[in-house]
């Protein structure tokens, strides 16, 4: 009888030792899961904050670059004209442009506003040969973004077409320096922008190669 209640408890014994071992064993495996669950989280932190750079990237600002290192640059309003120096920073296939060549032009901006800085804002510039206007919207405090085309000549089968390729370009505009005035709002009297022009659409039967150009400006409120 003895014996056989010393061989029960040997096995009640064991029972328990089991039960604890495998708790634990679960919780060890519960403690690992979370701990995966945490890196995933962080790696989906981390690739959610990459891909609000990206999108911040793509719409032309970059939190990175120094945008509006005084703030109260945002509150200033563009009007007027603007005498613009740039260099070209690419240029495939546009005759008379090449990477590295300097230009000035001279660039006119309308806002559609009475005061302040405005929504939208017209823009008058000049290129080679020509004149083309865009309008400029407003899409951060001092970034400016706006789209349009120009057309450019091309030849095909020994005839020159004046207007035989659409060129869309855009241009990113950030304000730079700002100068208050006698009733205390702000005038930009600088900016920084970036020209992207291209691919070119032909219009004609001819096959239109690779084509596009890029640069970039900086401007000065003329008389500013």
């Amino acid at each position: 009888m003895g014996r056989r209640l010393i061989a029960a408890l040997a096995v009640l014994g064991l029972t328990a030792a089991s039960g604890v071992s495998a708790a634990a064993s679960s919780a060890a495996a519960a403690g690992r899961s979370g701990a995966v669950a945490g890196r995933s989280g962080a790696v989906a932190s981390r690739s959610t904050a990459r891909a609000a750079r990206s999108g911040a990237a793509a719409r032309g600002f970059s939190p990175g670059s120094g945008f509006l290192s005084d703030p109260t640059l945002g509150a200033a309003r563009l009007s007027g004209s603007y005498a613009v120096t740039g260099v070209v920073s690419t240029a495939i296939g546009v005759p008379g442009e090449a990477p590295g060549q300097q230009v000035t032009r001279s660039w006119t901006l309308t806002p559609a506003c009475p005061t302040g800085p405005c929504a939208l804002v017209g823009l008058r510039r000049q290129r080679v040969g020509a004149t083309d206007s865009l309008t400029l919207r407003r899409v951060a405090p001092g970034l400016y973004q706006g789209a349009g085309r120009f057309t450019a000549p091309v030849q095909c089968h020994g005839r020159v077409y004046p207007a035989g390729a659409w060129v869309p370009y855009r241009i990113t505009l950030i304000v730079t320096a700002a100068v208050r005035t006698a009733d205390g709002s702000l005038m930009a009297t600088g900016f920084t922008a970036t020209y992207a022009g291209g691919p070119h659409i032909g219009r004609t039967r001819c096959f239109q190669p690779p084509t596009h150009d890029a640069a970039a400006y900086s401007g000065v409120l003329a008389g500013g």
